[in-house]
């Protein structure tokens, strides 16, 4: 992706974690959606059952923000719902890591548009063969050369 399609295209968090993954960048590791975060808690909830007796479970239960949006679970198990303002500093923060790790595709290479070939050039060998190296009569019926082909 190019710089400028990644500030087309990124256009929320969905997005933002979808770039990440392809490029294998880690910065958005602790954002969930909710159904990701409900995974996040139940996983923490099998792991640590026997750990915390129901009152400090319902405790840290009742603390968990809901709703329909993205999710940052700190350091602490501690879980903060996101909003734009946490957006546009997310995809800030992978705009600058892509731009130090130079990640950005160069518009020619993903298109093709004005690429240049950088191969071998074919041009000196096709200027050594005589223009009437293979002669071919004036007359020349081509259809019928390929007649014996076609069945």
């Amino acid at each position: 992706m190019t710089r400028e399609e990644f500030f087309c295209d990124v256009t929320d968090f969905a997005d933002l974690k979808s770039f990440c993954y392809d490029m294998d960048i880690s910065l958005l590791d602790d954002i969930y959606d909710e159904g990701g975060r409900d995974a996040e808690i139940n996983d923490w909830l099998c792991y640590n059952i026997r750990d915390y007796d129901w009152e400090d479970i319902r405790d840290r239960l009742a603390g968990i923000p809901t709703g329909n949006g993205w999710f940052y679970e700190n350091s602490w198990d501690d879980w903060n719902e996101l909003d734009d303002r946490d957006f546009t500093s997310y995809k800030q923060e992978v705009l600058e890591y892509c731009d130090e790790g130079s990640l950005w595709d160069d518009s020619d290479e993903e298109n093709g548009d004005d690429a240049t070939y950088d191969g071998p050039s074919y041009a000196p060998y096709a200027s050594r063969i005589p223009s009437d190296a293979f002669p071919i009569p004036a007359d020349t019926d081509f259809l019928s050369l390929l007649s014996p082909a076609i069945p």
